[in-house]
């Protein structure tokens, strides 16, 4: 139900809450079109800066960055227009997954970064990156949210920054220092963090998360987690580049979220990272007593502030404790160990979900196995099509169960869909192919009771009439014949129904009462097996070979079940008729 309108808005519903205020989708009821209407709590004094601000957010043109359509003043009311994005936030889908693979971390975590270099490059710094301000589309597109209005709207603002503690720099919490770009690059550092382990690097006890006191003494004392201690076989170089944006230092940290992106890009390529990056990940292992890494250096250029250059770059890591003579080199695909030859194998190879009607689910598992793996792997499901979850998403175990589910109800139209998933694993990906029958949805009682009511009364007449009779001191020997046209009739209706479609409840009442009323059928004639062919059960062996010829006719004529619902009406009301007339005369 919509929410009213704001102006030329239509409020159709709400995406979210936040301190700075509340997101609506809405429709612009003039371009006919829908988007995400922010309304945003500005105080008078901050109006002006506000207004000046949203300037910068409407010269912001990059893929990556929600486009601002405008901004107006409603009543007492600012709203942001921006594009509406389908798809959840980061947050969203962190609780929900745990972690992220390592591919989809690095995919998510260069877009971010490519964006806000742009960004950075128009002297607007975002101020409060964190996972709930990065959308993600169902293409696997990276959208960031709400640039720019951290510290205007002063979303837990502190000393010289605002933002959210857990994904403040230590300079936010300096008096006498101010966020800046090289904050923003701290925060993509815990972000990227978080979507490998699902963990922060920082961590304060849970009584003191809204103490920004807490928090500063937090990152003055202490040094971020190793990723090691989540994920024991990650790669040394995304822990040096980790090192590197989460330097205390900001003369040691990225400069650039460019050279951050880059570093990332280049580790995808199997091409090592910047001698700098190993220099700072040095001093990190030196400060906590760790074992430290040597690597091996090959002269190539390399692209530096001041043009390109020849300088040494890091290509495969040396473990100093074990003194190797030579190292595996750093493989291309990051999702391989050439150590150990990892398979991957999923089966079955091609997952058919079959007839599947609106708005029912159906399961399917499927197993995945990586052959060669020894303890604890990265694995996850990834690029599913928008209809099907998956459970789980991430996995570790080499041997994984893996439950597929079809939501019918998000298909707009019926019929055959394909469609593929893709598994990652260490040991390589798996596209696996997709296909399922989509039916219209069974008939409902609110759809079918005009028909499906009177044919189910009309089924249990015979019974009901004969059973008055000989309640009031009449005849039996109509019993048979009228539980015979029950049985037949009940069988019938429930054949209409299966053909019909309707739910199965529908089918269930019709098919029981036919089942119980053969029992009691047998027990009757069994009981006087010797007058079968006496006056009355001769109208069972009439009417029963009646109704066993149409019932067996409808088993090879069942698609018409319209044309049967009528028969199945004009049988009931011969049946009655006829009972009514002997009845009237015994």
């Amino acid at each position: 139900m919509p929410l009213g309108m704001l102006g030329k808005y239509e409020r159709l519903d709400v995406l979210g809450h936040g301190v700075s205020g509340i997101v609506y989708l809405a429709k612009d009821t003039l371009l006919n079109k829908q988007i995400a209407l922010k309304e945003v709590d500005v105080q008078a004094g901050d109006l002006q800066r506000f207004l000046e601000e949203a300037r910068v957010m409407d010269r912001l043109r990059h893929p990556n960055i929600v486009r601002v359509n405008g901004v107006d003043r409603i009543g007492s009311k600012v709203v942001i227009d921006m594009e509406y994005v389908r798809g959840e936030n980061l947050q969203e889908k962190l609780r929900g997954e745990g972690r992220l693979s390592l591919e989809r971390s690095l995919e998510h975590a260069i877009q971010i970064l490519d964006a806000l270099d742009y960004a950075h490059s128009m002297q607007t710094v975002h101020r409060d990156i964190k996972p709930a301000n990065i959308l993600i589309t169902r293409e696997g597109q990276v959208k960031i949210v709400d640039f720019g209005l951290a510290e205007i709207l002063s979303t837990n603002a502190y000393a010289g920054g605002a933002g959210t503690y857990a994904y403040m720099a230590p300079e936010d919490f300096a008096e006498e220092d101010r966020s800046d770009h090289q904050s923003d690059i701290w925060a993509v550092g815990v972000t990227l963090f978080e979507m490998l382990t699902g963990h922060r690097p920082f961590q304060v006890e849970r009584g003191k998360i809204k103490d920004p006191f807490a928090w500063k003494r937090l990152l003055e004392n202490e040094t971020p987690e190793r990723l090691e201690t989540y994920l024991p076989r990650v790669a040394p170089e995304i822990q040096a580049i980790l090192d590197r944006a989460l330097t205390k230092n900001k003369a040691k940290r990225y400069a650039r979220s460019g050279d951050f992106r880059d570093d990332l890009k280049r580790f995808q390529e199997g091409k090592g990272v910047e001698s700098a990056t190993l220099l700072v990940a040095q001093e990190m292992a030196e400060q906590e007593h760790l074992p430290a890494q040597e690597w091996d250096l090959k002269t190539l250029p390399v692209q530096t502030d001041i043009g390109t250059v020849v300088a040494e770059v890091p290509l495969t890591p040396i473990n100093v404790l074990n003194k190797q003579e030579s190292a595996p080199p750093v493989p291309k695909n990051i999702f391989q160990r050439k150590e150990v030859a990892l398979q991957l194998q999923v089966t079955p190879e091609r997952v058919l979900f079959g007839q599947v009607h609106q708005g029912d689910l159906k399961s399917k598992k499927i197993k995945v196995r990586v052959k060669g793996a020894r303890g604890a792997i990265i694995g996850s499901v990834e690029k599913k099509p928008e209809w099907l979850t998956v459970h789980p998403r991430a996995f570790e175990h080499p041997n994984q169960s893996i439950t597929l589910t079809v939501h019918s109800g998000r298909f707009e139209q019926t019929g055959v869909f394909d469609d593929t998933l893709m598994v990652v694993t260490e040991a390589g990906k798996m596209r696996l192919p997709l296909r399922v029958e989509v039916l219209r949805a069974r008939l409902t009682l609110a759809q079918a009771g005009l028909w499906y009511v009177p044919l189910l009364l009309l089924s249990l007449a015979p019974s009901f009439l004969v059973s008055i009779v000989a309640g009031r001191g009449g005849t039996s020997w109509l019993d048979p014949p009228a539980v015979a046209s029950t049985a037949f009739m009940c069988l019938m209706l429930f054949l209409i129904c299966k053909s019909a479609d309707t739910q199965v409840g529908m089918r269930f009442l019709p098919g029981l009462l036919a089942g119980v009323s053969f029992m009691f059928l047998g027990s009757m004639l069994s009981a006087n097996a010797a007058s079968l062919f006496q006056y009355g059960h001769r109208y069972v062996v009439f009417v029963g070979f009646g109704f066993l010829c149409l019932t067996v006719w409808q088993l090879f004529r069942g698609s018409y079940w319209k044309q049967w619902a009528f028969a199945l009406f004009c049988a009931g009301v011969g049946v009655c008729s006829m009972l009514i007339n002997i009845l009237s005369h015994v």
